[in-house]
């Protein structure tokens, strides 16, 4: 699963997919919000978020 931006709501949205199984992919350009999240379980990527959705190749098998 992506997720785009690393608030509040992302959060729990991320810990939601994570209990039911998915990788989580959260996407923000902000860089304070990747010192923020300091999480093990939850993948972060720095960038605008199509510009990353690009890079790492969704499909049909992602939800975003």
């Amino acid at each position: 699963m992506v997720v785009i931006g690393a608030g509040q709501l992302s959060l729990y949205t991320a810990d939601f997919a994570l209990t039911s199984n998915f990788e989580v992919i959260v996407i923000d350009p902000r860089e304070e919000y990747a010192e923020w999240l300091n999480r093990t379980d939850i993948f972060f990527k720095k960038g605008m978020p199509d510009d990353v959705l690009l890079e790492i190749g969704v499909d049909s098998h992602t939800a975003v």
